[in-house]
Parts: C-alpha cells; structure tokens; sequence
C-alpha cells in the first residue's frame, strides 16, 4: 500500500517536471519568435526610414531643378521682354533724335580727346619746368662750387703773396745788415751806368735779389 503510494508520488512529480520543461521550451520559443519579429520590425522600420529619405532627398533634388529652371525661365523671358522694349522703342524713335544723339555722342569725344591732349600738354609743360628747375639747380650748383674754388684758389694766391713778401722782407734784411758802407758821392758826380760803387736797385716784389756786393755771396 506504501509502495503504490511512493509510486504515485513519483509519476506525479516527473508530470510536473514535465510540464514545467514544456513550459520553458514554449517560453523560450515564444522569446525567440519575439526577438524575430522585433528584428523583422527594425528591418522594416530601417526600411521604411531608408525609403522615406530617399524620396526626401529625390523630392528636393526635384525641387531645386523646378526652381532653377523657373529662374532661368524668368530670366529668360525678362531679357526677352527687354529687347522686344528695345526693339519698339527704336522703332518708336525719330530719326532726329537718332542724329542728334550721335552728334552729341561725337562732341562728346572730341571734348574727351581735347580734354586728354589738353591734359597731357600740361603734364609736359609741369615735366619741361621739373627739368628746367633740376638744370638751373645744377648750374647754381656748379656755379657755387666754382665760386667756392676760385675762393680758396684767391686764399693759396694771397697766402703765398704773403708767404713771398715775408721772405723778401727777410731778404732785405739780410742785405741790410750784411751791406758793405758804401763810399760817399764826389760832389757833383753821377754815378755810370756801369759803375759798382752806385747802390743796387731793389728788386721788385715777387723777384729774388741776387747778392754781388756781400761777401757772404
């Protein structure tokens, strides 16, 4: 009676580790089947994101072309405006008005090329008088520096005038002292023109006197 109920007890408890284990493999199922769908979603989100930017990016590449061609269609069509303008305006004007335009037109460069001519005559004129004033600069120049020279060359002249007057100073001296007495004069007398007792001329400034009396000579 022990033993059937021992029995029991153990077909029980296999049953339920049974069922526990079925359990587990039908969580751990159902988890795998989750983690696949979630991943499958995410894929498919990722997707749809791709696919959303891609259309983003094609819709404003799209756009930019639809702008540019309608600003070149505006300006297009704004530089056809201006010479279908241009076009009736020339024809609208008279012909008088076209003649005194180019009159003016050509007055208006012959007052330019006078203006130039003019305008280069005076820089000619500024650039002759630059010249004239540099030449007359230079001659001043050369002329100061010639009066300069022939100042210092009337300085050496004068120095040696003195130089020479000093040393026939000193000359005369010389003679002076060294003179013999010259013998006094027969009354009446004039001495010849080769006569050696007569007194020597001086000489002049400038000159040596050459010494035949002195017989230190």
């Amino acid at each position: 009676m022990a033993t059937n109920g021992t029995e029991s007890s153990l077909l029980i408890s296999l049953r339920d580790l049974r069922d526990l284990e079925a359990e587990r493999a039908a969580e751990r199922a159902a988890a795998a089947r989750a983690a696949a769908a979630a991943a499958e979603a995410a894929r498919e989100a990722a997707r749809v994101q791709a696919a959303r930017e891609d259309a983003l990016r094609v819709a404003a590449v799209e756009a930019t072309a639809r702008a540019e061609a309608m600003v070149r269609i505006e300006a297009d069509r704004a530089a056809l405006e201006a010479a279908l303008r241009r076009e009736v305006i020339a024809r609208q004007r008279p012909r008088w008005l076209m003649a005194v335009a180019g009159g003016l037109t050509m007055i208006a460069i012959a007052f330019a090329w006078m203006a130039m001519r003019a305008q280069d005559d005076a820089r000619a004129q500024q650039r002759a008088a630059s010249d004239a004033a540099a030449r007359a600069d230079q001659a001043r120049q050369a002329v100061d520096a010639a009066a300069a020279e022939v100042c210092t060359m009337q300085r050496l002249v004068d120095d040696a005038n003195a130089r020479l007057d000093a040393r026939q100073r000193r000359l005369d001296e010389m003679n002076d002292r060294v003179a013999p007495p010259q013998p006094p004069k027969k009354p009446g007398g004039k001495p010849g023109k080769g006569d050696a007792t007569g007194p020597s001329p001086r000489p002049r400034p400038g000159e040596i006197e050459v010494c035949t009396d002195s017989v230190l000579c």
